[in-house]
């Protein structure tokens, strides 16, 4: 969070601990004499780090009286969900269900990756997004006024610079970048960036736009095993 929490406030932080086959990377995936998963793993600590300001005591005073006469501090709430479409093997063209409905997030980013991977494998990493032979990918989002947005790529004849340049555009001008090149954009950091909502300073509290969206992928050639597409979004 970006906002000031006045004292007081209480945090609840969750975890959810995952599968030995996701969090771990071993060549072997079994072991003799041992059925089931061959690996286990321990959390040994766990730190929560804080950045503490000190606060000009006016200030504080003045939040104090605000809070005093029932008066409530006001927050824009964002929700960043990621969910995972598998796609059968021996598919040219993919449509997706509806993947938003009503409110529209303000972005939305998509990468392929192998279901084994996806499921967790020891001898696979989990997070190896590569093109996976897609062609071009297209979202599609009816409202007032029907979204739509292409990314055509040719992988094979090294033209994907519009696809490699949204990772740019997601971290702005004055950001000093992902570390993510464009030799290694193919090389496990394959995403597509589609912006949505460019909104501007102060939109928070704005109205929400809404609408409906889904995806179409197609490929250069059948997919030769299941892919999973992991979609990540933030309204």
């Amino acid at each position: 969070m970006k906002q000031y929490l006045p004292s007081g406030c209480s945090i609840e932080v969750k975890l959810i601990r995952s599968n030995p086959e996701f969090a771990l990377e071993f060549p072997s995936t079994s072991k003799t004499g041992v059925s089931g998963c061959p690996y286990s793993f321990g959390i040994q600590e766990c730190n929560l780090v804080i950045k503490v300001f000190t606060v000009n005591e006016q200030i504080l005073k003045h939040h104090q009286s605000l809070f005093s006469r029932d008066s409530k501090a006001q927050y824009p709430i964002r929700t960043t969900l990621v969910c995972g479409i598998q796609i059968p093997m021996g598919c040219l063209t993919f449509y997706t269900d509806v993947l938003w409905s009503n409110r529209l997030p303000l972005f939305a980013i998509f990468g392929l990756i192998e279901s084994t991977r996806f499921n967790g494998a020891f001898n696979k990493h989990p997070f190896n997004f590569v093109p996976n032979g897609l062609s071009s990918i297209l979202l599609k989002v009816d409202q007032e006024n029907l979204i739509c947005k292409s990314l055509p790529v040719q992988y094979n004849s090294n033209l994907y610079q519009l696809a490699f340049d949204t990772l740019s555009d997601a971290v702005g001008e004055n950001s000093p970048g992902n570390s993510i090149s464009r030799d290694n954009y193919t090389k496990g950091f394959t995403f597509y960036i589609f912006h949505l909502l460019p909104l501007p300073a102060g939109a928070e509290f704005q109205p929400q736009r809404v609408g409906t969206m889904r995806a179409e992928l197609q490929f250069e050639t059948a997919t030769t095993s299941p892919l999973h597409l992991v979609e990540c979004s933030r309204v």
